[in-house]
């Protein structure tokens, strides 16, 4: 009654959905047939927030759970929906949702939601409003991959190289510095692939209900991006939906499905796109730039960025570009982890 719940049939899942205050207790009784004896599992919200295991937000909840038989068992993340995230076994052991090919990963960090991210010494405000960046990088392969990978890419500038190789970069708001492509027809960002199934008749029958074939290019991106950012609701996902699975059980995910969707779909209506791996200011609460997927398009000649997760027609200046194209999901991951920015001027 009131916070405290004693119930038998009514699992923590349900009972997270119906999104409970801290303090509120849930106690779930089980009865073992091997050794007729009963189990009573307590749990208690200990913590109610958002959470960002990547550029997404999700509501999350702590909880703190114990056996009437084995004592305190640990700490687990939820979310909204009951999925466990992470969870602390006795100090000695850890469960985390991710992805088979994140777990493969020995040499990426063990932290669910410090996964891969660059942390800053300085707020950055909101990230949206930003129309200039200028960041110094430190550590892990900065003085290496980090700065070779900037070359020849939009919106990214080196600035200077300190004497100990560590290099200061400035990234510009998508409307600024976009780089002149450099496929005019853009041929193979149009074509249909197993992860980008244009042709699929379930494609091609969406991309006539939502985008105006007669609209100029841009139109149609635009109408892309905003179906995109909000049909897709935003979850932590373990695993890489494919666009058919998108399309036919339930359109959740994150920057991955959302990019991975609007590849399919802007090819599928005559607009060349390809897919944009990098990093991206995750918001002064966590205070760390976090890997993260968004899109380019073919537009006028000039290859423009978009993000169908934080529905961008134009990308902010926190979005750092790394590599384009399709890649090995764990790459930006594992070569900035160790890695820090230093905010060095923010424009907005």
């Amino acid at each position: 009654v009131g916070s405290e719940m004693c119930i038998r049939d009514r699992t923590h899942v349900e009972w997270i959905r119906q999104r409970p205050d801290v303090g509120a207790v849930l106690r779930v009784r089980e009865f073992h047939i091997t050794d007729l004896q009963e189990e009573v599992f307590t749990y208690e919200v200990l913590e109610r927030g958002w959470l960002v295991p990547s550029a997404i937000r999700i509501e999350a909840y702590r909880l703190g759970m114990r056996s009437s038989r084995r004592g305190y068992l640990g700490d687990a993340w939820m979310d909204g929906e009951g999925r466990l995230l992470t969870m602390q076994i006795g100090g000695a052991l850890e469960l985390r949702l991710e992805s088979e090919a994140q777990a493969r990963r020995m040499d990426a960090p063990s932290a669910l939601f410090a996964f891969g991210r660059v942390p800053t010494a300085e707020k950055l405000g909101e990230p949206r409003s930003a129309t200039r960046v200028v960041l110094a990088a430190f550590g892990g392969e900065a003085r290496g991959w980090f700065a070779d990978a900037l070359k020849g890419l939009p919106r990214v500038r080196l600035l200077e190289t300190s004497a100990k190789g560590d290099p200061t970069i400035e990234v510009l708001f998508g409307g600024k510095g976009d780089a002149a492509s450099t496929a005019t027809r853009g041929e193979d960002e149009l074509a249909a692939t197993k992860t980008y199934p244009t042709g699929d008749p379930d494609v091609l029958r969406l991309v006539e209900e939502i985008v105006d074939a007669h609209a100029p290019p841009r139109d149609r991106v635009q109408q892309l991006v905003t179906f995109v950012a909000r049909a897709v609701r935003d979850v932590h996902a373990p695993y890489e939906a494919t666009v058919q699975e998108l399309l036919g059980v339930e359109t959740i995910g994150d920057e991955t499905e959302h990019a991975r969707l609007f590849v399919t779909l802007a090819r599928a209506a005559g607009v060349p796109a390809r897919e944009v791996h990098g990093l991206v200011y995750l918001g002064d609460a966590v205070q760390a730039f976090g890997p993260h997927r968004w899109c380019e398009v073919l537009l006028g000649g000039r290859w423009v960025e978009v993000d169908p997760t934080w529905e961008q027609l134009r990308v902010d200046a926190t979005h750092v570009p790394l590599l384009r194209g399709e890649h090995d999901p764990t790459d930006v991951y594992r070569r900035t982890q160790d890695m820090a920015f230093e905010v060095r001027e923010v424009e907005r």
